[in-house]
């Protein structure tokens, strides 16, 4: 039981997250700024100009990772130093190690039964069946 609860909270919390950044996102705040930024830019990515590709740029991209204790502060979510223009293909390449990361760095596995149990604690067949 004690893993469920664990669990239960690990996913409200992931919830939680997501909803609160994606409400940043729908913001009318975000899509003037992510707008007049995008015309700064004149709608090229930063990275491929940089080397001299013409590329049309696709994500206005956070350099500084969305959290929930930097969501609130527009210094960090609505400043022009934090963003960056990209096209998809530098956008992915920029997340291409987080996901990486995410999925070799699990702190769980599954079990036959589709049970989450998490690495680091090791847990006896009774813990699991209860």
């Amino acid at each position: 039981m004690v893993l469920f609860r664990r669990n239960a909270f690990c996913f409200s919390f992931l919830l939680y997250m997501y909803e609160s950044i994606k409400q940043f996102y729908k913001s009318n705040e975000w899509r003037r700024c992510r707008q007049s930024y995008f015309k700064l830019r004149k709608g090229l990515c930063e990275r491929c100009l940089a080397q001299g590709i013409v590329q049309v740029g696709d994500e206005v991209h956070h350099k500084k990772r969305l959290t929930l204790s930097n969501i609130n502060n527009p210094k960090v979510t609505l400043n022009y130093d934090n963003l960056e223009l990209l096209c998809a293909k530098c956008h992915q390449d920029e997340h291409k190690d987080d996901r990486t990361q995410m999925f070799s760095k699990r702190r769980y596995t599954v079990n036959a039964d589709g049970s989450v149990i998490p690495k680091d604690i090791p847990l006896s067949k009774k813990d699991v069946m209860e």
